[in-house]
């Protein structure tokens, strides 16, 4: 009720988050969701990139366990943005990779979409090559070959789950 009275935006937002998050724990998605959301707008008014990406996934992981995978995809790519615009490539890694996989497993991409993800998963992989991961290599890979298998560019898509078997 203070929240609701006051008239500071973040504290606004943080109770609102913390409703969500709340809601969240106790399986009861679709609150979660109403508040997350609610946070959301708040939280774009007050310029804090590192929050609205958290709050974009958290409404990501929302949707997902209300069985709308699809819905998640918007978020998941717009919490791994804000974190890429951050430089913290680690934390956007994972929301790119669950985008990418939700994608392709419900055929919900276009061009341009594949061009992107292609893109990020080349970077991803960079880093874990860098990184020495090699599990999480052979899983970057193992995406490519189902993203040029879908695009039925199985020369790629064959070379890709080649460089994989090198790995494992």
């Amino acid at each position: 009720r203070l929240a609701e009275k006051s008239q500071d935006v973040l504290l606004k937002a943080s109770v609102l988050n913390n409703l969500g998050t709340v809601f969240f724990r106790q399986a009861d998605y679709f609150n979660a969701l109403h508040y997350l959301q609610d946070s959301l707008a708040l939280r774009a008014e007050i310029d804090d990139p590192e929050e609205e990406a958290k709050l974009h996934n958290n409404i990501a992981q929302s949707y997902v366990a209300l069985g709308d995978d699809v819905a998640a995809i918007p978020h998941l790519k717009q919490a791994a943005q804000l974190y890429d615009s951050l430089s913290r490539l680690k934390d956007a890694l994972p929301l790119w990779q669950f985008a990418i996989g939700i994608s392709v497993d419900n055929d919900e991409f276009n061009d341009d979409d594949i061009a992107e993800f292609q893109k990020k998963l080349e970077e991803i992989l960079i880093f874990q090559e860098n990184a020495g991961n090699k599990s999480d290599q052979v899983l970057v890979l193992a995406t490519l070959a189902t993203l040029y298998d879908q695009q039925k560019d199985y020369k790629n898509a064959a070379s890709y789950l080649y460089r994989s078997i090198l790995i494992g």
